[in-house]
């Protein structure tokens, strides 16, 4: 019972719910995912990086081809095509300078992803359109634009950080206009179905690519999540680690130096509990961990963290209270882990708890709160075992 509550509990991620298969992706876990404070920060990081990445080749790029056609081809022959080759070129340069400019004044901003699909839109729209313009001429370069369509259509799917839902709003509107440029010019059903069939087709090749990229990423995500909760989290009770705790600890005393107010630190040792291990064996005694760890899991506060510290021994930290609260707050666990016997493959124990608190007050590191909670729970076993002292 003990081991298999450990493995069970060691599954539980450490903020929150997760998702209920790790490796699934499909509609349920996606809107998990996508739920997930922690993945939304990971998508924003990607899809900056693909942002700026993307940019800097479209600006780059358009503005070379733009330069290479206006000296190889400037002349009273090739004004007019040169200007529109810049106009449909224009919103796609802009966005790109839009994305960097943003990237260097705001990086932390929530833009990555709706300019992401804002540039692949424009890059798109630029496509079709030059395709347009070369669709019923010379054959060599009708066929070079298609071409070109296809490549830039599979190109933008990394742009998708969402998978194919997020293409649809960067292929659709450019494969709709490509529709009404292709019936305005008429050229017969099967020219028109020639035409058509490799860009369609590379819609949707690229609409795997972005699922396949978004389900890769996905599962990448959560495989290192579970990775860091683990090296994070007690194997057999399920709670933070001291790794874990130390951490939690250091990110509260911060929090109280930048804007005030106090936190405690909760030191709580099980009474006895050698005497457990000789009596009933090391199995009884993790089960007996186990079930501390799932009361007091089911005490606390949702910003509040209990954590196994080592052996017998578990920390909680108790967040924006007096003393007086910390206080209450210990002497409830203490009277709820010791008022119901604990349920175990030996029968029912009675299990008690000394506790020591100690409030953040004046201390000028976590470790000095740690010190006095411990200096606590000696005392509290001092004056004879289950109770509270506070120091």
């Amino acid at each position: 019972m003990g081991r298999a509550c450990g493995r069970l509990a060691a599954a539980r991620p450490l903020g929150g719910r997760g998702m209920t298969r790790g490796s699934d992706t499909g509609r349920l876990a996606r809107r998990e995912l996508l739920a997930m404070p922690d993945y939304l920060a990971h998508e924003r990081s990607q899809a900056r990086r693909l942002a700026i990445g993307a940019a800097w080749l479209v600006l780059l790029a358009l503005s070379l081809l733009q330069l290479l056609e206006y000296l190889l081809g400037h002349d009273g022959d090739r004004v007019g095509p040169w200007l529109l080759h810049a106009v449909w070129r224009l919103p796609a340069l802009l966005t790109a300078v839009w994305v960097l400019v943003l990237a260097a004044k705001r990086p932390e901003g929530d833009w990555p992803r709706p300019l992401s699909l804002l540039l692949g839109f424009w890059v798109m729209i630029a496509a079709w359109g030059l395709t347009a313009l070369h669709l019923g001429g010379h054959e060599v370069q009708m066929h070079e634009a298609l071409q070109r369509l296809v490549i830039t259509t599979v190109a933008v799917s990394v742009l998708a950080v969402r998978g194919a839902r997020d293409l649809l709003p960067i292929c659709l509107p450019g494969i709709v206009l490509g529709g009404v440029l292709l019936w305005s010019l008429d050229p017969g059903p099967a020219r028109a179905l020639a035409w058509a069939t490799h860009p369609l087709l590379a819609t949707v090749v690229a609409a795997v690519i972005a699922e396949l990229l978004f389900r890769g990423n996905a599962q990448a995500f959560l495989a290192n999540r579970q990775i860091r909760e683990s090296a994070l989290t007690d194997s057999l009770t399920g709670l933070p680690n001291r790794r874990a705790v130390d951490d939690a600890l250091r990110a509260a005393h911060a929090r109280v130096d930048r804007h005030g107010g106090h936190y405690a630190v909760v030191m709580a040792d099980l009474d006895h509990f050698k005497r457990v291990n000789d009596t009933w064996g090391h199995a009884v005694g993790d089960e007996v961990l186990c079930e501390l760890g799932r009361r007091l899991r089911a005490e606390l506060r949702a910003n509040d963290l209990a954590g196994r510290w080592g052996g017998e021994e578990f920390l909680i930290l108790l967040q924006d209270v007096d003393a007086d609260a910390a206080w209450r707050a210990a002497e409830k666990l203490r009277v709820r882990i010791g008022g119901e016997l604990f349920v175990t493959s030996a029968g029912e124990l009675p299990v008690t708890v000394s506790l020591g608190v100690a409030l953040s007050r004046g201390a000028p590191r976590p470790e000095d709160v740690v010190n006095r909670a411990d200096e606590a729970l000696y005392e509290a076993k001092r004056g004879g075992r289950n109770r509270t002292a506070v120091r």
